[in-house]
């Protein structure tokens, strides 16, 4: 450091020496400048020779031939004119500058100055140098300082003086630090004596820290603090391994996949971490395993005996009696769970202490206690006190979060896989199953069946009967089909009154056997309604095999499809094989809807047609909902005849953004300044420009995002719940609404609700129909209507399509109305 500081301080010693020489030599220049011009300036008056300028400037440069300075004069071109040269040095830049700037200029570098003069025509000049003006520069004086030998000087003298101050100001600091360190060290030596003995918590507790600091007053403070530090920490020290454990007990927050298929073994190692810092003998858990039974775990570190097992028991017991939520006359099954072959302790009331924790939910109904039982001379000590409440929060938590989790993984595994009304597999799962099968079938070449089946005339009897009668039917009729089935079937749910059927292993003639068979028993069913009429329906069939009529299960669908739309057409109830070319007529009649489809984009014949929604408050329409046509030369397409094959082929959204841009256009030329509803599809949802692409287009024809609410089917997205979240929490930063569309159609409405920032609700059109007529569509409804209310969320009733249903749903309280009995699609909005 003493180094440092005698080095600092002779480099910015040889730093203020340079500044003051050049300071000096700006001073003694502008001097000799000074005194320079006023030797000149009386012979300049008078009139002087050559011979006398000559002289004068020989005489100038002899004065300062030993000394640091070197003095110049330069003629400039306007004397030269007049009265000739003079021996100059060739003039450089800085000269140069004088003559054309008028002004003095100054150059330093590493030892010297440079300053020139220039000498300026004044208006008695003018007599001598009549080609000149005032003001313009007549000559210059150039003077150069060398300060360079006075700087090699001071320094030289610097250092010398450095040099012998230097050694003995090291050595002084060197016996200073000494003498400090050793006192320091004395304190120190003291403080590590002290901490060296600690080598527990008991030791830390029961030590006397004596600091005074009496060999270094200064440090006495300092000492003193940690003295009290000290005293402050004795009680808040916790034995390390507690600490530990504590650490690997947050560990235990983590729930993973085998945590959740495992959790009892996961207790037993949870008992065992215990038992390194507190001695444990077991733990139990009770958690509500129905609506009113109990399960009963008790976990042992080892063998206990028969006592012991009745006395946790009665502990676990004890624990029921004190909790509002469980009932000692439900019932309950006991698990003793032992971990070693160990054995533990005849274990009694006096050496037993327990403790219990709680917790009990309402949504998901999961509820239980869980409890832990140490040495009771244990229990006493605060610090392990503090322990045992982590270790029940621990175990609660993870017990608790186990439960929970389990169950909504079975709902989720039920609600993703099955279908919600009738329990039988859903649409997507059996296509995975379809694509499974396919590459099964081909590795181990057999043939397989797909059977499309629809009830007859099911929308008559849901219209006339209601739709409660309708879905009872459906689900009764699913249990006759599952009945005459064979056991390794695979059957679904298509859609509606659709299902699908998939034959392992089946050709033709072991097909129509199974088929005819479900098809009799279908016709042969009956079910009664509240009336007391009794319903009967029949079903229709179609059927497509593998390898013989298609690889690929877009086929395989489609001529099952098309085989199913044949039976329809040829009387209904039976099953549709086929025959001779209809499988190429079919695949072929696919096609060309395609090719409609891509020529209908190509040629830009996809139409916006626009369904008015009513205000049932103001009686006014101010809203709009999108809709889309093809137009052919014959006529006009509706949506439902090319949707699916837009969507198989990938090429919806590009419908989309044709029918928006006409859409949007027709707003901006009618001055429409209503909302529009626009129906997305699934497609649109991971086309990641969708929403910059809408934003462009509303910019462009001057629309209000606000205005443009982006309706979304709940039934159709429920598989891309990631993508929907990003897609509509991204639209509604761009100031877009949302609504989702049949409203009530699926299990997920109310978590759609809940999770996204939802402007409006369609209620699903099938509640609608019966609502006069079926009293559980009615409560649906007004469920609905009031839940929206609560929520601040705008409700619109769908397939209104009668007056009395109309004014029905004001009565109710209904937001917004669309119907057939509003208005039909047209092309043109109602402005």
């Amino acid at each position: 450091m003493t180094a440092v500081i005698i080095s600092g301080s002779f480099f910015f010693s040889g730093y203020l020496q340079v500044s003051l020489a050049k300071k000096e030599a700006f001073r003694t220049a502008d001097a000799l400048g000074e005194a320079t011009f006023n030797s000149m300036y009386p012979l300049m008056r008078r009139g002087w020779s050559r011979e006398e300028l000559v002289s004068f400037v020989a005489g100038i440069q002899s004065a300062y031939e030993k000394s640091p300075y070197e003095l110049h004069i330069y003629r400039g071109n306007l004397v030269e004119q007049l009265f000739g040269a003079i021996p100059n040095p060739p003039i450089d830049d800085i000269i140069s500058h004088a003559f054309i700037d008028g002004e003095k200029i100054i150059k330093e570098g590493d030892g010297f100055v440079r300053s020139a003069y220039p000498l300026k025509a004044e208006p008695e000049c003018l007599r001598c140098h009549t080609n000149a003006l005032p003001g313009d520069v007549l000559g210059v004086i150039d003077i150069s300082t060398d300060f360079s030998q006075t700087l090699s000087t001071l320094r030289n003298r610097d250092l010398f003086l450095y040099a012998i101050t230097i050694p003995f100001a090291l050595l002084m600091a060197f016996f200073a630090s000494r003498y400090i360190a050793r006192r320091v060290q004395k304190n120190v030596d003291s403080f590590t004596e002290h901490v060296g003995k600690i080598h527990s918590v008991k030791d830390f507790r029961e030590m006397e820290f004596d600091v005074s600091g009496q060999n270094f007053r200064e440090l006495a403070p300092v000492n003193e603090s940690i003295r009290l530090l000290a005293e402050k920490l004795k009680q808040v020290a916790v034995d390390r391994e507690i600490l530990e454990f504590e650490v690997r007990l947050l560990d235990k927050f983590v729930i993973t996949s085998n945590v959740i298929n495992d959790w009892q073994e996961y207790v037993k190692t949870l008992l065992r971490e215990i038992n390194h810092v507190i001695e444990t003998y077991s733990l139990f858990t009770m958690f509500r395993t129905g609506e009113n039974t109990f399960e009963l775990l008790i976990f042992w570190r080892g063998m206990p005996d028969e006592i012991s097992k009745a006395l946790f028991e009665e502990l676990a017991f004890e624990a029921v009696k004190h909790s509002p939520h469980l009932d000692l006359n439900a019932n309950y099954t006991i698990q003793h769970i032992i971990d070693s072959d160990e054995p533990v302790p005849t274990l009694s009331k006096e050496s037993i202490q327990h403790a219990t924790k709680s917790l009990f939910l309402e949504a998901p109904r999961i509820g239980g206690i869980v409890g832990i039982g140490v040495q009771s001379s244990l229990a006493s000590d605060p610090v392990r006190n503090i322990v045992i409440e982590s270790i029940l929060t621990t175990l609660i938590n993870l017990v608790g979060s186990v439960k929970a989790i389990h169950k909504y993984t079975k709902e989720l595994e039920h609600y993703t896989t099955k279908d919600p009304l009738t329990g039988l597999l859903n649409q997507r799962v059996f296509r995975d199953i379809l694509d499974t099968e396919i590459a099964r079938a081909n590795r181990h070449e057999y043939p397989f069946a797909v059977i499309m089946m629809d009830l007859d005339n099911f929308k008559s009897v849901n219209d006339r009967y209601g739709h409660a009668f309708g879905d009872d039917l459906i689900q009764k009729l699913s249990t006759v089909i599952t009945d005459q089935k064979r056991a390794e079937d695979v059957l679904a749910r298509h859609d509606g009154d659709r299902f699908a059927l998939l034959l392992s292993r089946t050709g033709e003639a072991e097909a129509s056997m199974v088929i005819e068979r479900i098809i009799d028993a279908v016709r042969r069913f009956t079910l009664s309604t509240e009336q007391g009429a009794t319903v009967s329906v029949t079903v229709s069939a179609g059927a497509a095999f593998y390898p013989e009529h298609a690889t690929d299960a877009g086929e395989l669908y489609t001529i099952a499809d098309g085989m199913l739309h044949r039976a329809k057409k040829e009387g209904k109830n039976t099953l549709r094989l086929p025959e001779g070319k209809e499988v190429a007529d079919v695949l072929k009649d696919r096609r060309e809807k395609s090719l409609m489809v891509l020529n209908a984009i190509k040629e830009q014949r996809i139409v916006p047609y626009f369904q008015p929604i009513l205000d049932l408050r103001t009686s006014e329409i101010g809203i709009h909902e999108l809709l889309m046509r093809i137009e052919t030369e014959n006529r006009l397409i509706n949506a439902q005849e090319f949707i699916d094959i837009a969507e198989k082929i990938g090429v919806i959204h590009q419908m989309d953004y044709i029918v928006i841009e006409k859409a949007f256009a027709h707003i901006h030329e009618t001055g429409y300044d209503g909302l529009l509803f626009v129906n997305l599809s699934p497609r649109s949802l991971i086309i990641g420009e969708f929403i910059q692409h809408i934003t462009d287009l509303a910019e462009r024809f001057h629309i209000k995002n606000e205005n443009i609410i982006f309706e979304i089917t709940e039934r159709e997205t429920v598989k891309n719940f990631q993508i929907l979240d990003k897609f509509v929490h991204h639209l509604k930063e761009k100031g877009f609404k949302f609504a989702i569309d049949d409203f009530g159609s699926g299990f997920s409405s109310f978590h759609y609700i809940k999770k996204f920032p939802v402007d409006y609700l369609k209620i699903d059109g099938e509640f609608i129909l019966n609502l006069r007529n079926d009293s559980k569509d009615l409560a649906f409804v007004k469920s609905i209507v009031s839940l929206s209310r609560e929520l601040g969320i705008y409700s619109i009733a769908e397939f209104v399509e009668d007056r009395e249903t109309l004014e029905f749903l004001k009565i109710m309280g209904t937001d917004y109305a669309q119907g057939f009995e509003i208005a039909y699609p047209g092309p043109k909005l109602t402005v």
